[in-house]
């Protein structure tokens, strides 16, 4: 009954999105037939196929979200589908020996081609009146409310048959896409498919939250086979000491997680380490 009501809740949202760059397309069009008469037909058919070139290339989700203190944010943010190949290419070839080598060269390449995502948290940090712990929270829960699925090095068949972990969570209706380089999803791939694993949101949310000058780091555990976020803001809860900071735990893979926050079944900070 559950995944009914989601799915006819995504449809309905998949429907509102497509009314809405309808919408775009139409006022676009409308302002190319009435560009002034000194324009050339040649001009006028150039600029309308670049701006139907760029639609086409888009890759758009509407996102409606609550923070944890019930307070709802909406907003559409996009990706542009040629960024997300080349940010598929930089990370086949990344020449890094570690987590944190190959996280940085992920992120230095993407970080400038996700201003949609920017855009949409300057109207909320313009438009609200938030502490910096609450503002953070608006960008951790946006991560928390996208799906989670399962990412693969291998083929999802095979992960399920090699990894008893895989199979039990696939077993329990967790979604998986296999066969993805590195098992994680670029902060553009993560945009543009609207979903991924633990590390693909702390690489996304290290990359968001170190633009609005967050001190972020990525924790990762090898014991836990796991990744959260750590953020380095007057708090309490659990956190990871690092060069004389306490950065606290934040869990990004399901809702209702809150800053200093930690499944007791991973709550032991000795197993963990940071990344980046």
């Amino acid at each position: 009954m559950l995944n009914f009501l989601k799915n006819i809740a995504l449809r309905v949202v998949s429907v509102f999105l497509t009314l809405t760059l309808l919408s775009i397309i139409v006022s676009t069009f409308s302002f190319i037939g009435n560009l002034s008469s000194d324009s050339t037909p040649s001009k006028k058919q150039e600029i309308k196929e670049n701006i139907k070139s760029d639609i086409e290339n888009l890759a758009a989700h509407f996102h409606y979200w609550n923070d944890n203190n019930s307070r709802a944010y909406s907003g559409i943010v996009n990706v542009n589908t040629n960024d997300v190949i080349k940010s598929r290419i930089n990370k086949k070839y990344s020449n890094a020996s570690t987590w944190g080598e190959f996280y940085k060269e992920i992120i230095d390449h993407d970080k400038i081609k996700i201003n949609s995502v920017y855009k949409l948290f300057d109207e909320i940090y313009r438009t609200k009146v938030l502490t910096r712990q609450e503002f953070a929270d608006v960008i951790v829960t946006f991560v928390q409310n996208i799906p989670y699925n399962l990412l693969t090095t291998e083929s999802c068949a095979k992960a399920y048959i090699n990894d008893k972990s895989i199979k039990e969570m696939i077993d329990d209706g967790t979604e998986c896409d296999g066969n993805v380089y590195g098992g994680i999803y670029t902060p553009t791939e993560f945009i543009n498919y609207f979903k991924g694993d633990c590390d693909t949101r702390t690489i996304f949310l290290y990359t968001v939250l170190n633009r609005y000058k967050y001190d972020t780091k990525i924790l990762n555990s090898d014991f836990y086979g796991h990744s959260i976020i750590g953020v380095n803001i007057p708090w309490r809860g659990s956190y990871k000491r690092h060069l004389g900071k306490r950065y606290y735990t934040w869990e990004t893979t399901s809702i209702n997680w809150q800053l200093g926050d930690i499944p007791p079944s991973t709550s032991n900070m000795g197993l963990w380490y940071v990344a980046l």
